[in-house]
């Protein structure tokens, strides 16, 4: 039977990709027109084996008027039929602890360690959320479905979805064939123009696994590259690395 992978991103950095995990789907199901609802239930969940996932690159930021800032990041991610867990470190002392339940209400926690939790945080200097890397806007609250359009050539289904405060909604761009996010456009309530943008920009096979290894986040005034040339990736049953979520100190 042939088989295709489903890409999920991560940490918007995604964690950076929480959504980093892979689908297998094959062929009939791909061609199948799914509603919308059932549509995004395959974007949302991972698939039943458990996965695992390290990335290690750089975050590149520049802001209009001012010097280009540079940071190191790692993200380590584990995916269970259930939930996944991911841990962020930002410039090896900044670190999240995330959570992404995938049963009652798919809650999303976020927290933040180690002995600098309480400083400015460089995440957020970036134009990075921890929740980008995570991909939780899968989870906002569907509004509708717009007409589907293209992303660098790539068919997407197009999905308009607000955030569970109200105070924001995110228009999603997602592959018609891999359920994985391609774009999204962020937009304050009652304002029409984005503010904070998020592309996919490359990806790669990694041990039979897709997994995004660069995006680019931009808004009005900055950009933010996120690169992950150290990647690897593979089935929990045969083996996670044992350092795949450092020690906190």
């Amino acid at each position: 039977m042939m088989y295709r992978y489903q890409i999920y991103m991560l940490v918007i950095i995604t964690a950076l990709f929480m959504n980093l995990s892979i689908k297998k789907l094959n062929a009939d199901t791909i061609q199948k027109k799914f509603s919308a609802k059932e549509f995004l239930n395959i974007a949302q969940h991972p698939p039943g084996k458990k996965t695992w996932a390290q990335l290690e690159g750089t975050a590149t930021h520049k802001r209009k008027g001012q010097a280009i800032k540079k940071i190191p990041l790692y993200l380590g991610i584990r995916f269970t039929p259930e939930q996944t867990f991911a841990q962020i470190f930002i410039n090896k002392n900044e670190i999240y602890s995330i959570g992404q339940s995938y049963t009652a209400k798919e809650k999303v926690t976020i927290i933040r360690e180690g002995k600098d939790k309480n400083q400015s945080s460089s995440l957020a200097d970036f134009g990075i959320k921890p929740d980008d890397l995570t991909m939780s806007f899968l989870f906002w609250d569907l509004e509708q479905e717009l007409p589907e359009d293209s992303i660098k050539g790539q068919s997407c289904r197009v999905f308009l979805l607000k955030s569970p405060n109200g105070s924001e909604k995110a228009k999603a761009y997602i592959n018609s064939s891999y359920f994985s996010p391609l774009k999204v456009e962020w937009t304050k309530i009652n304002e029409n123009k984005p503010y904070r943008m998020l592309e996919v920009t490359s990806f790669k096979k990694v041990n039979e696994l897709w997994i995004i290894d660069a995006i680019m986040l931009y808004g009005p005034g900055w950009r933010t590259k996120v690169d992950f040339p150290k990647s690897n990736a593979g089935l929990v049953e045969k083996g996670a690395p044992k350092d795949l979520f450092k020690p906190i100190e």
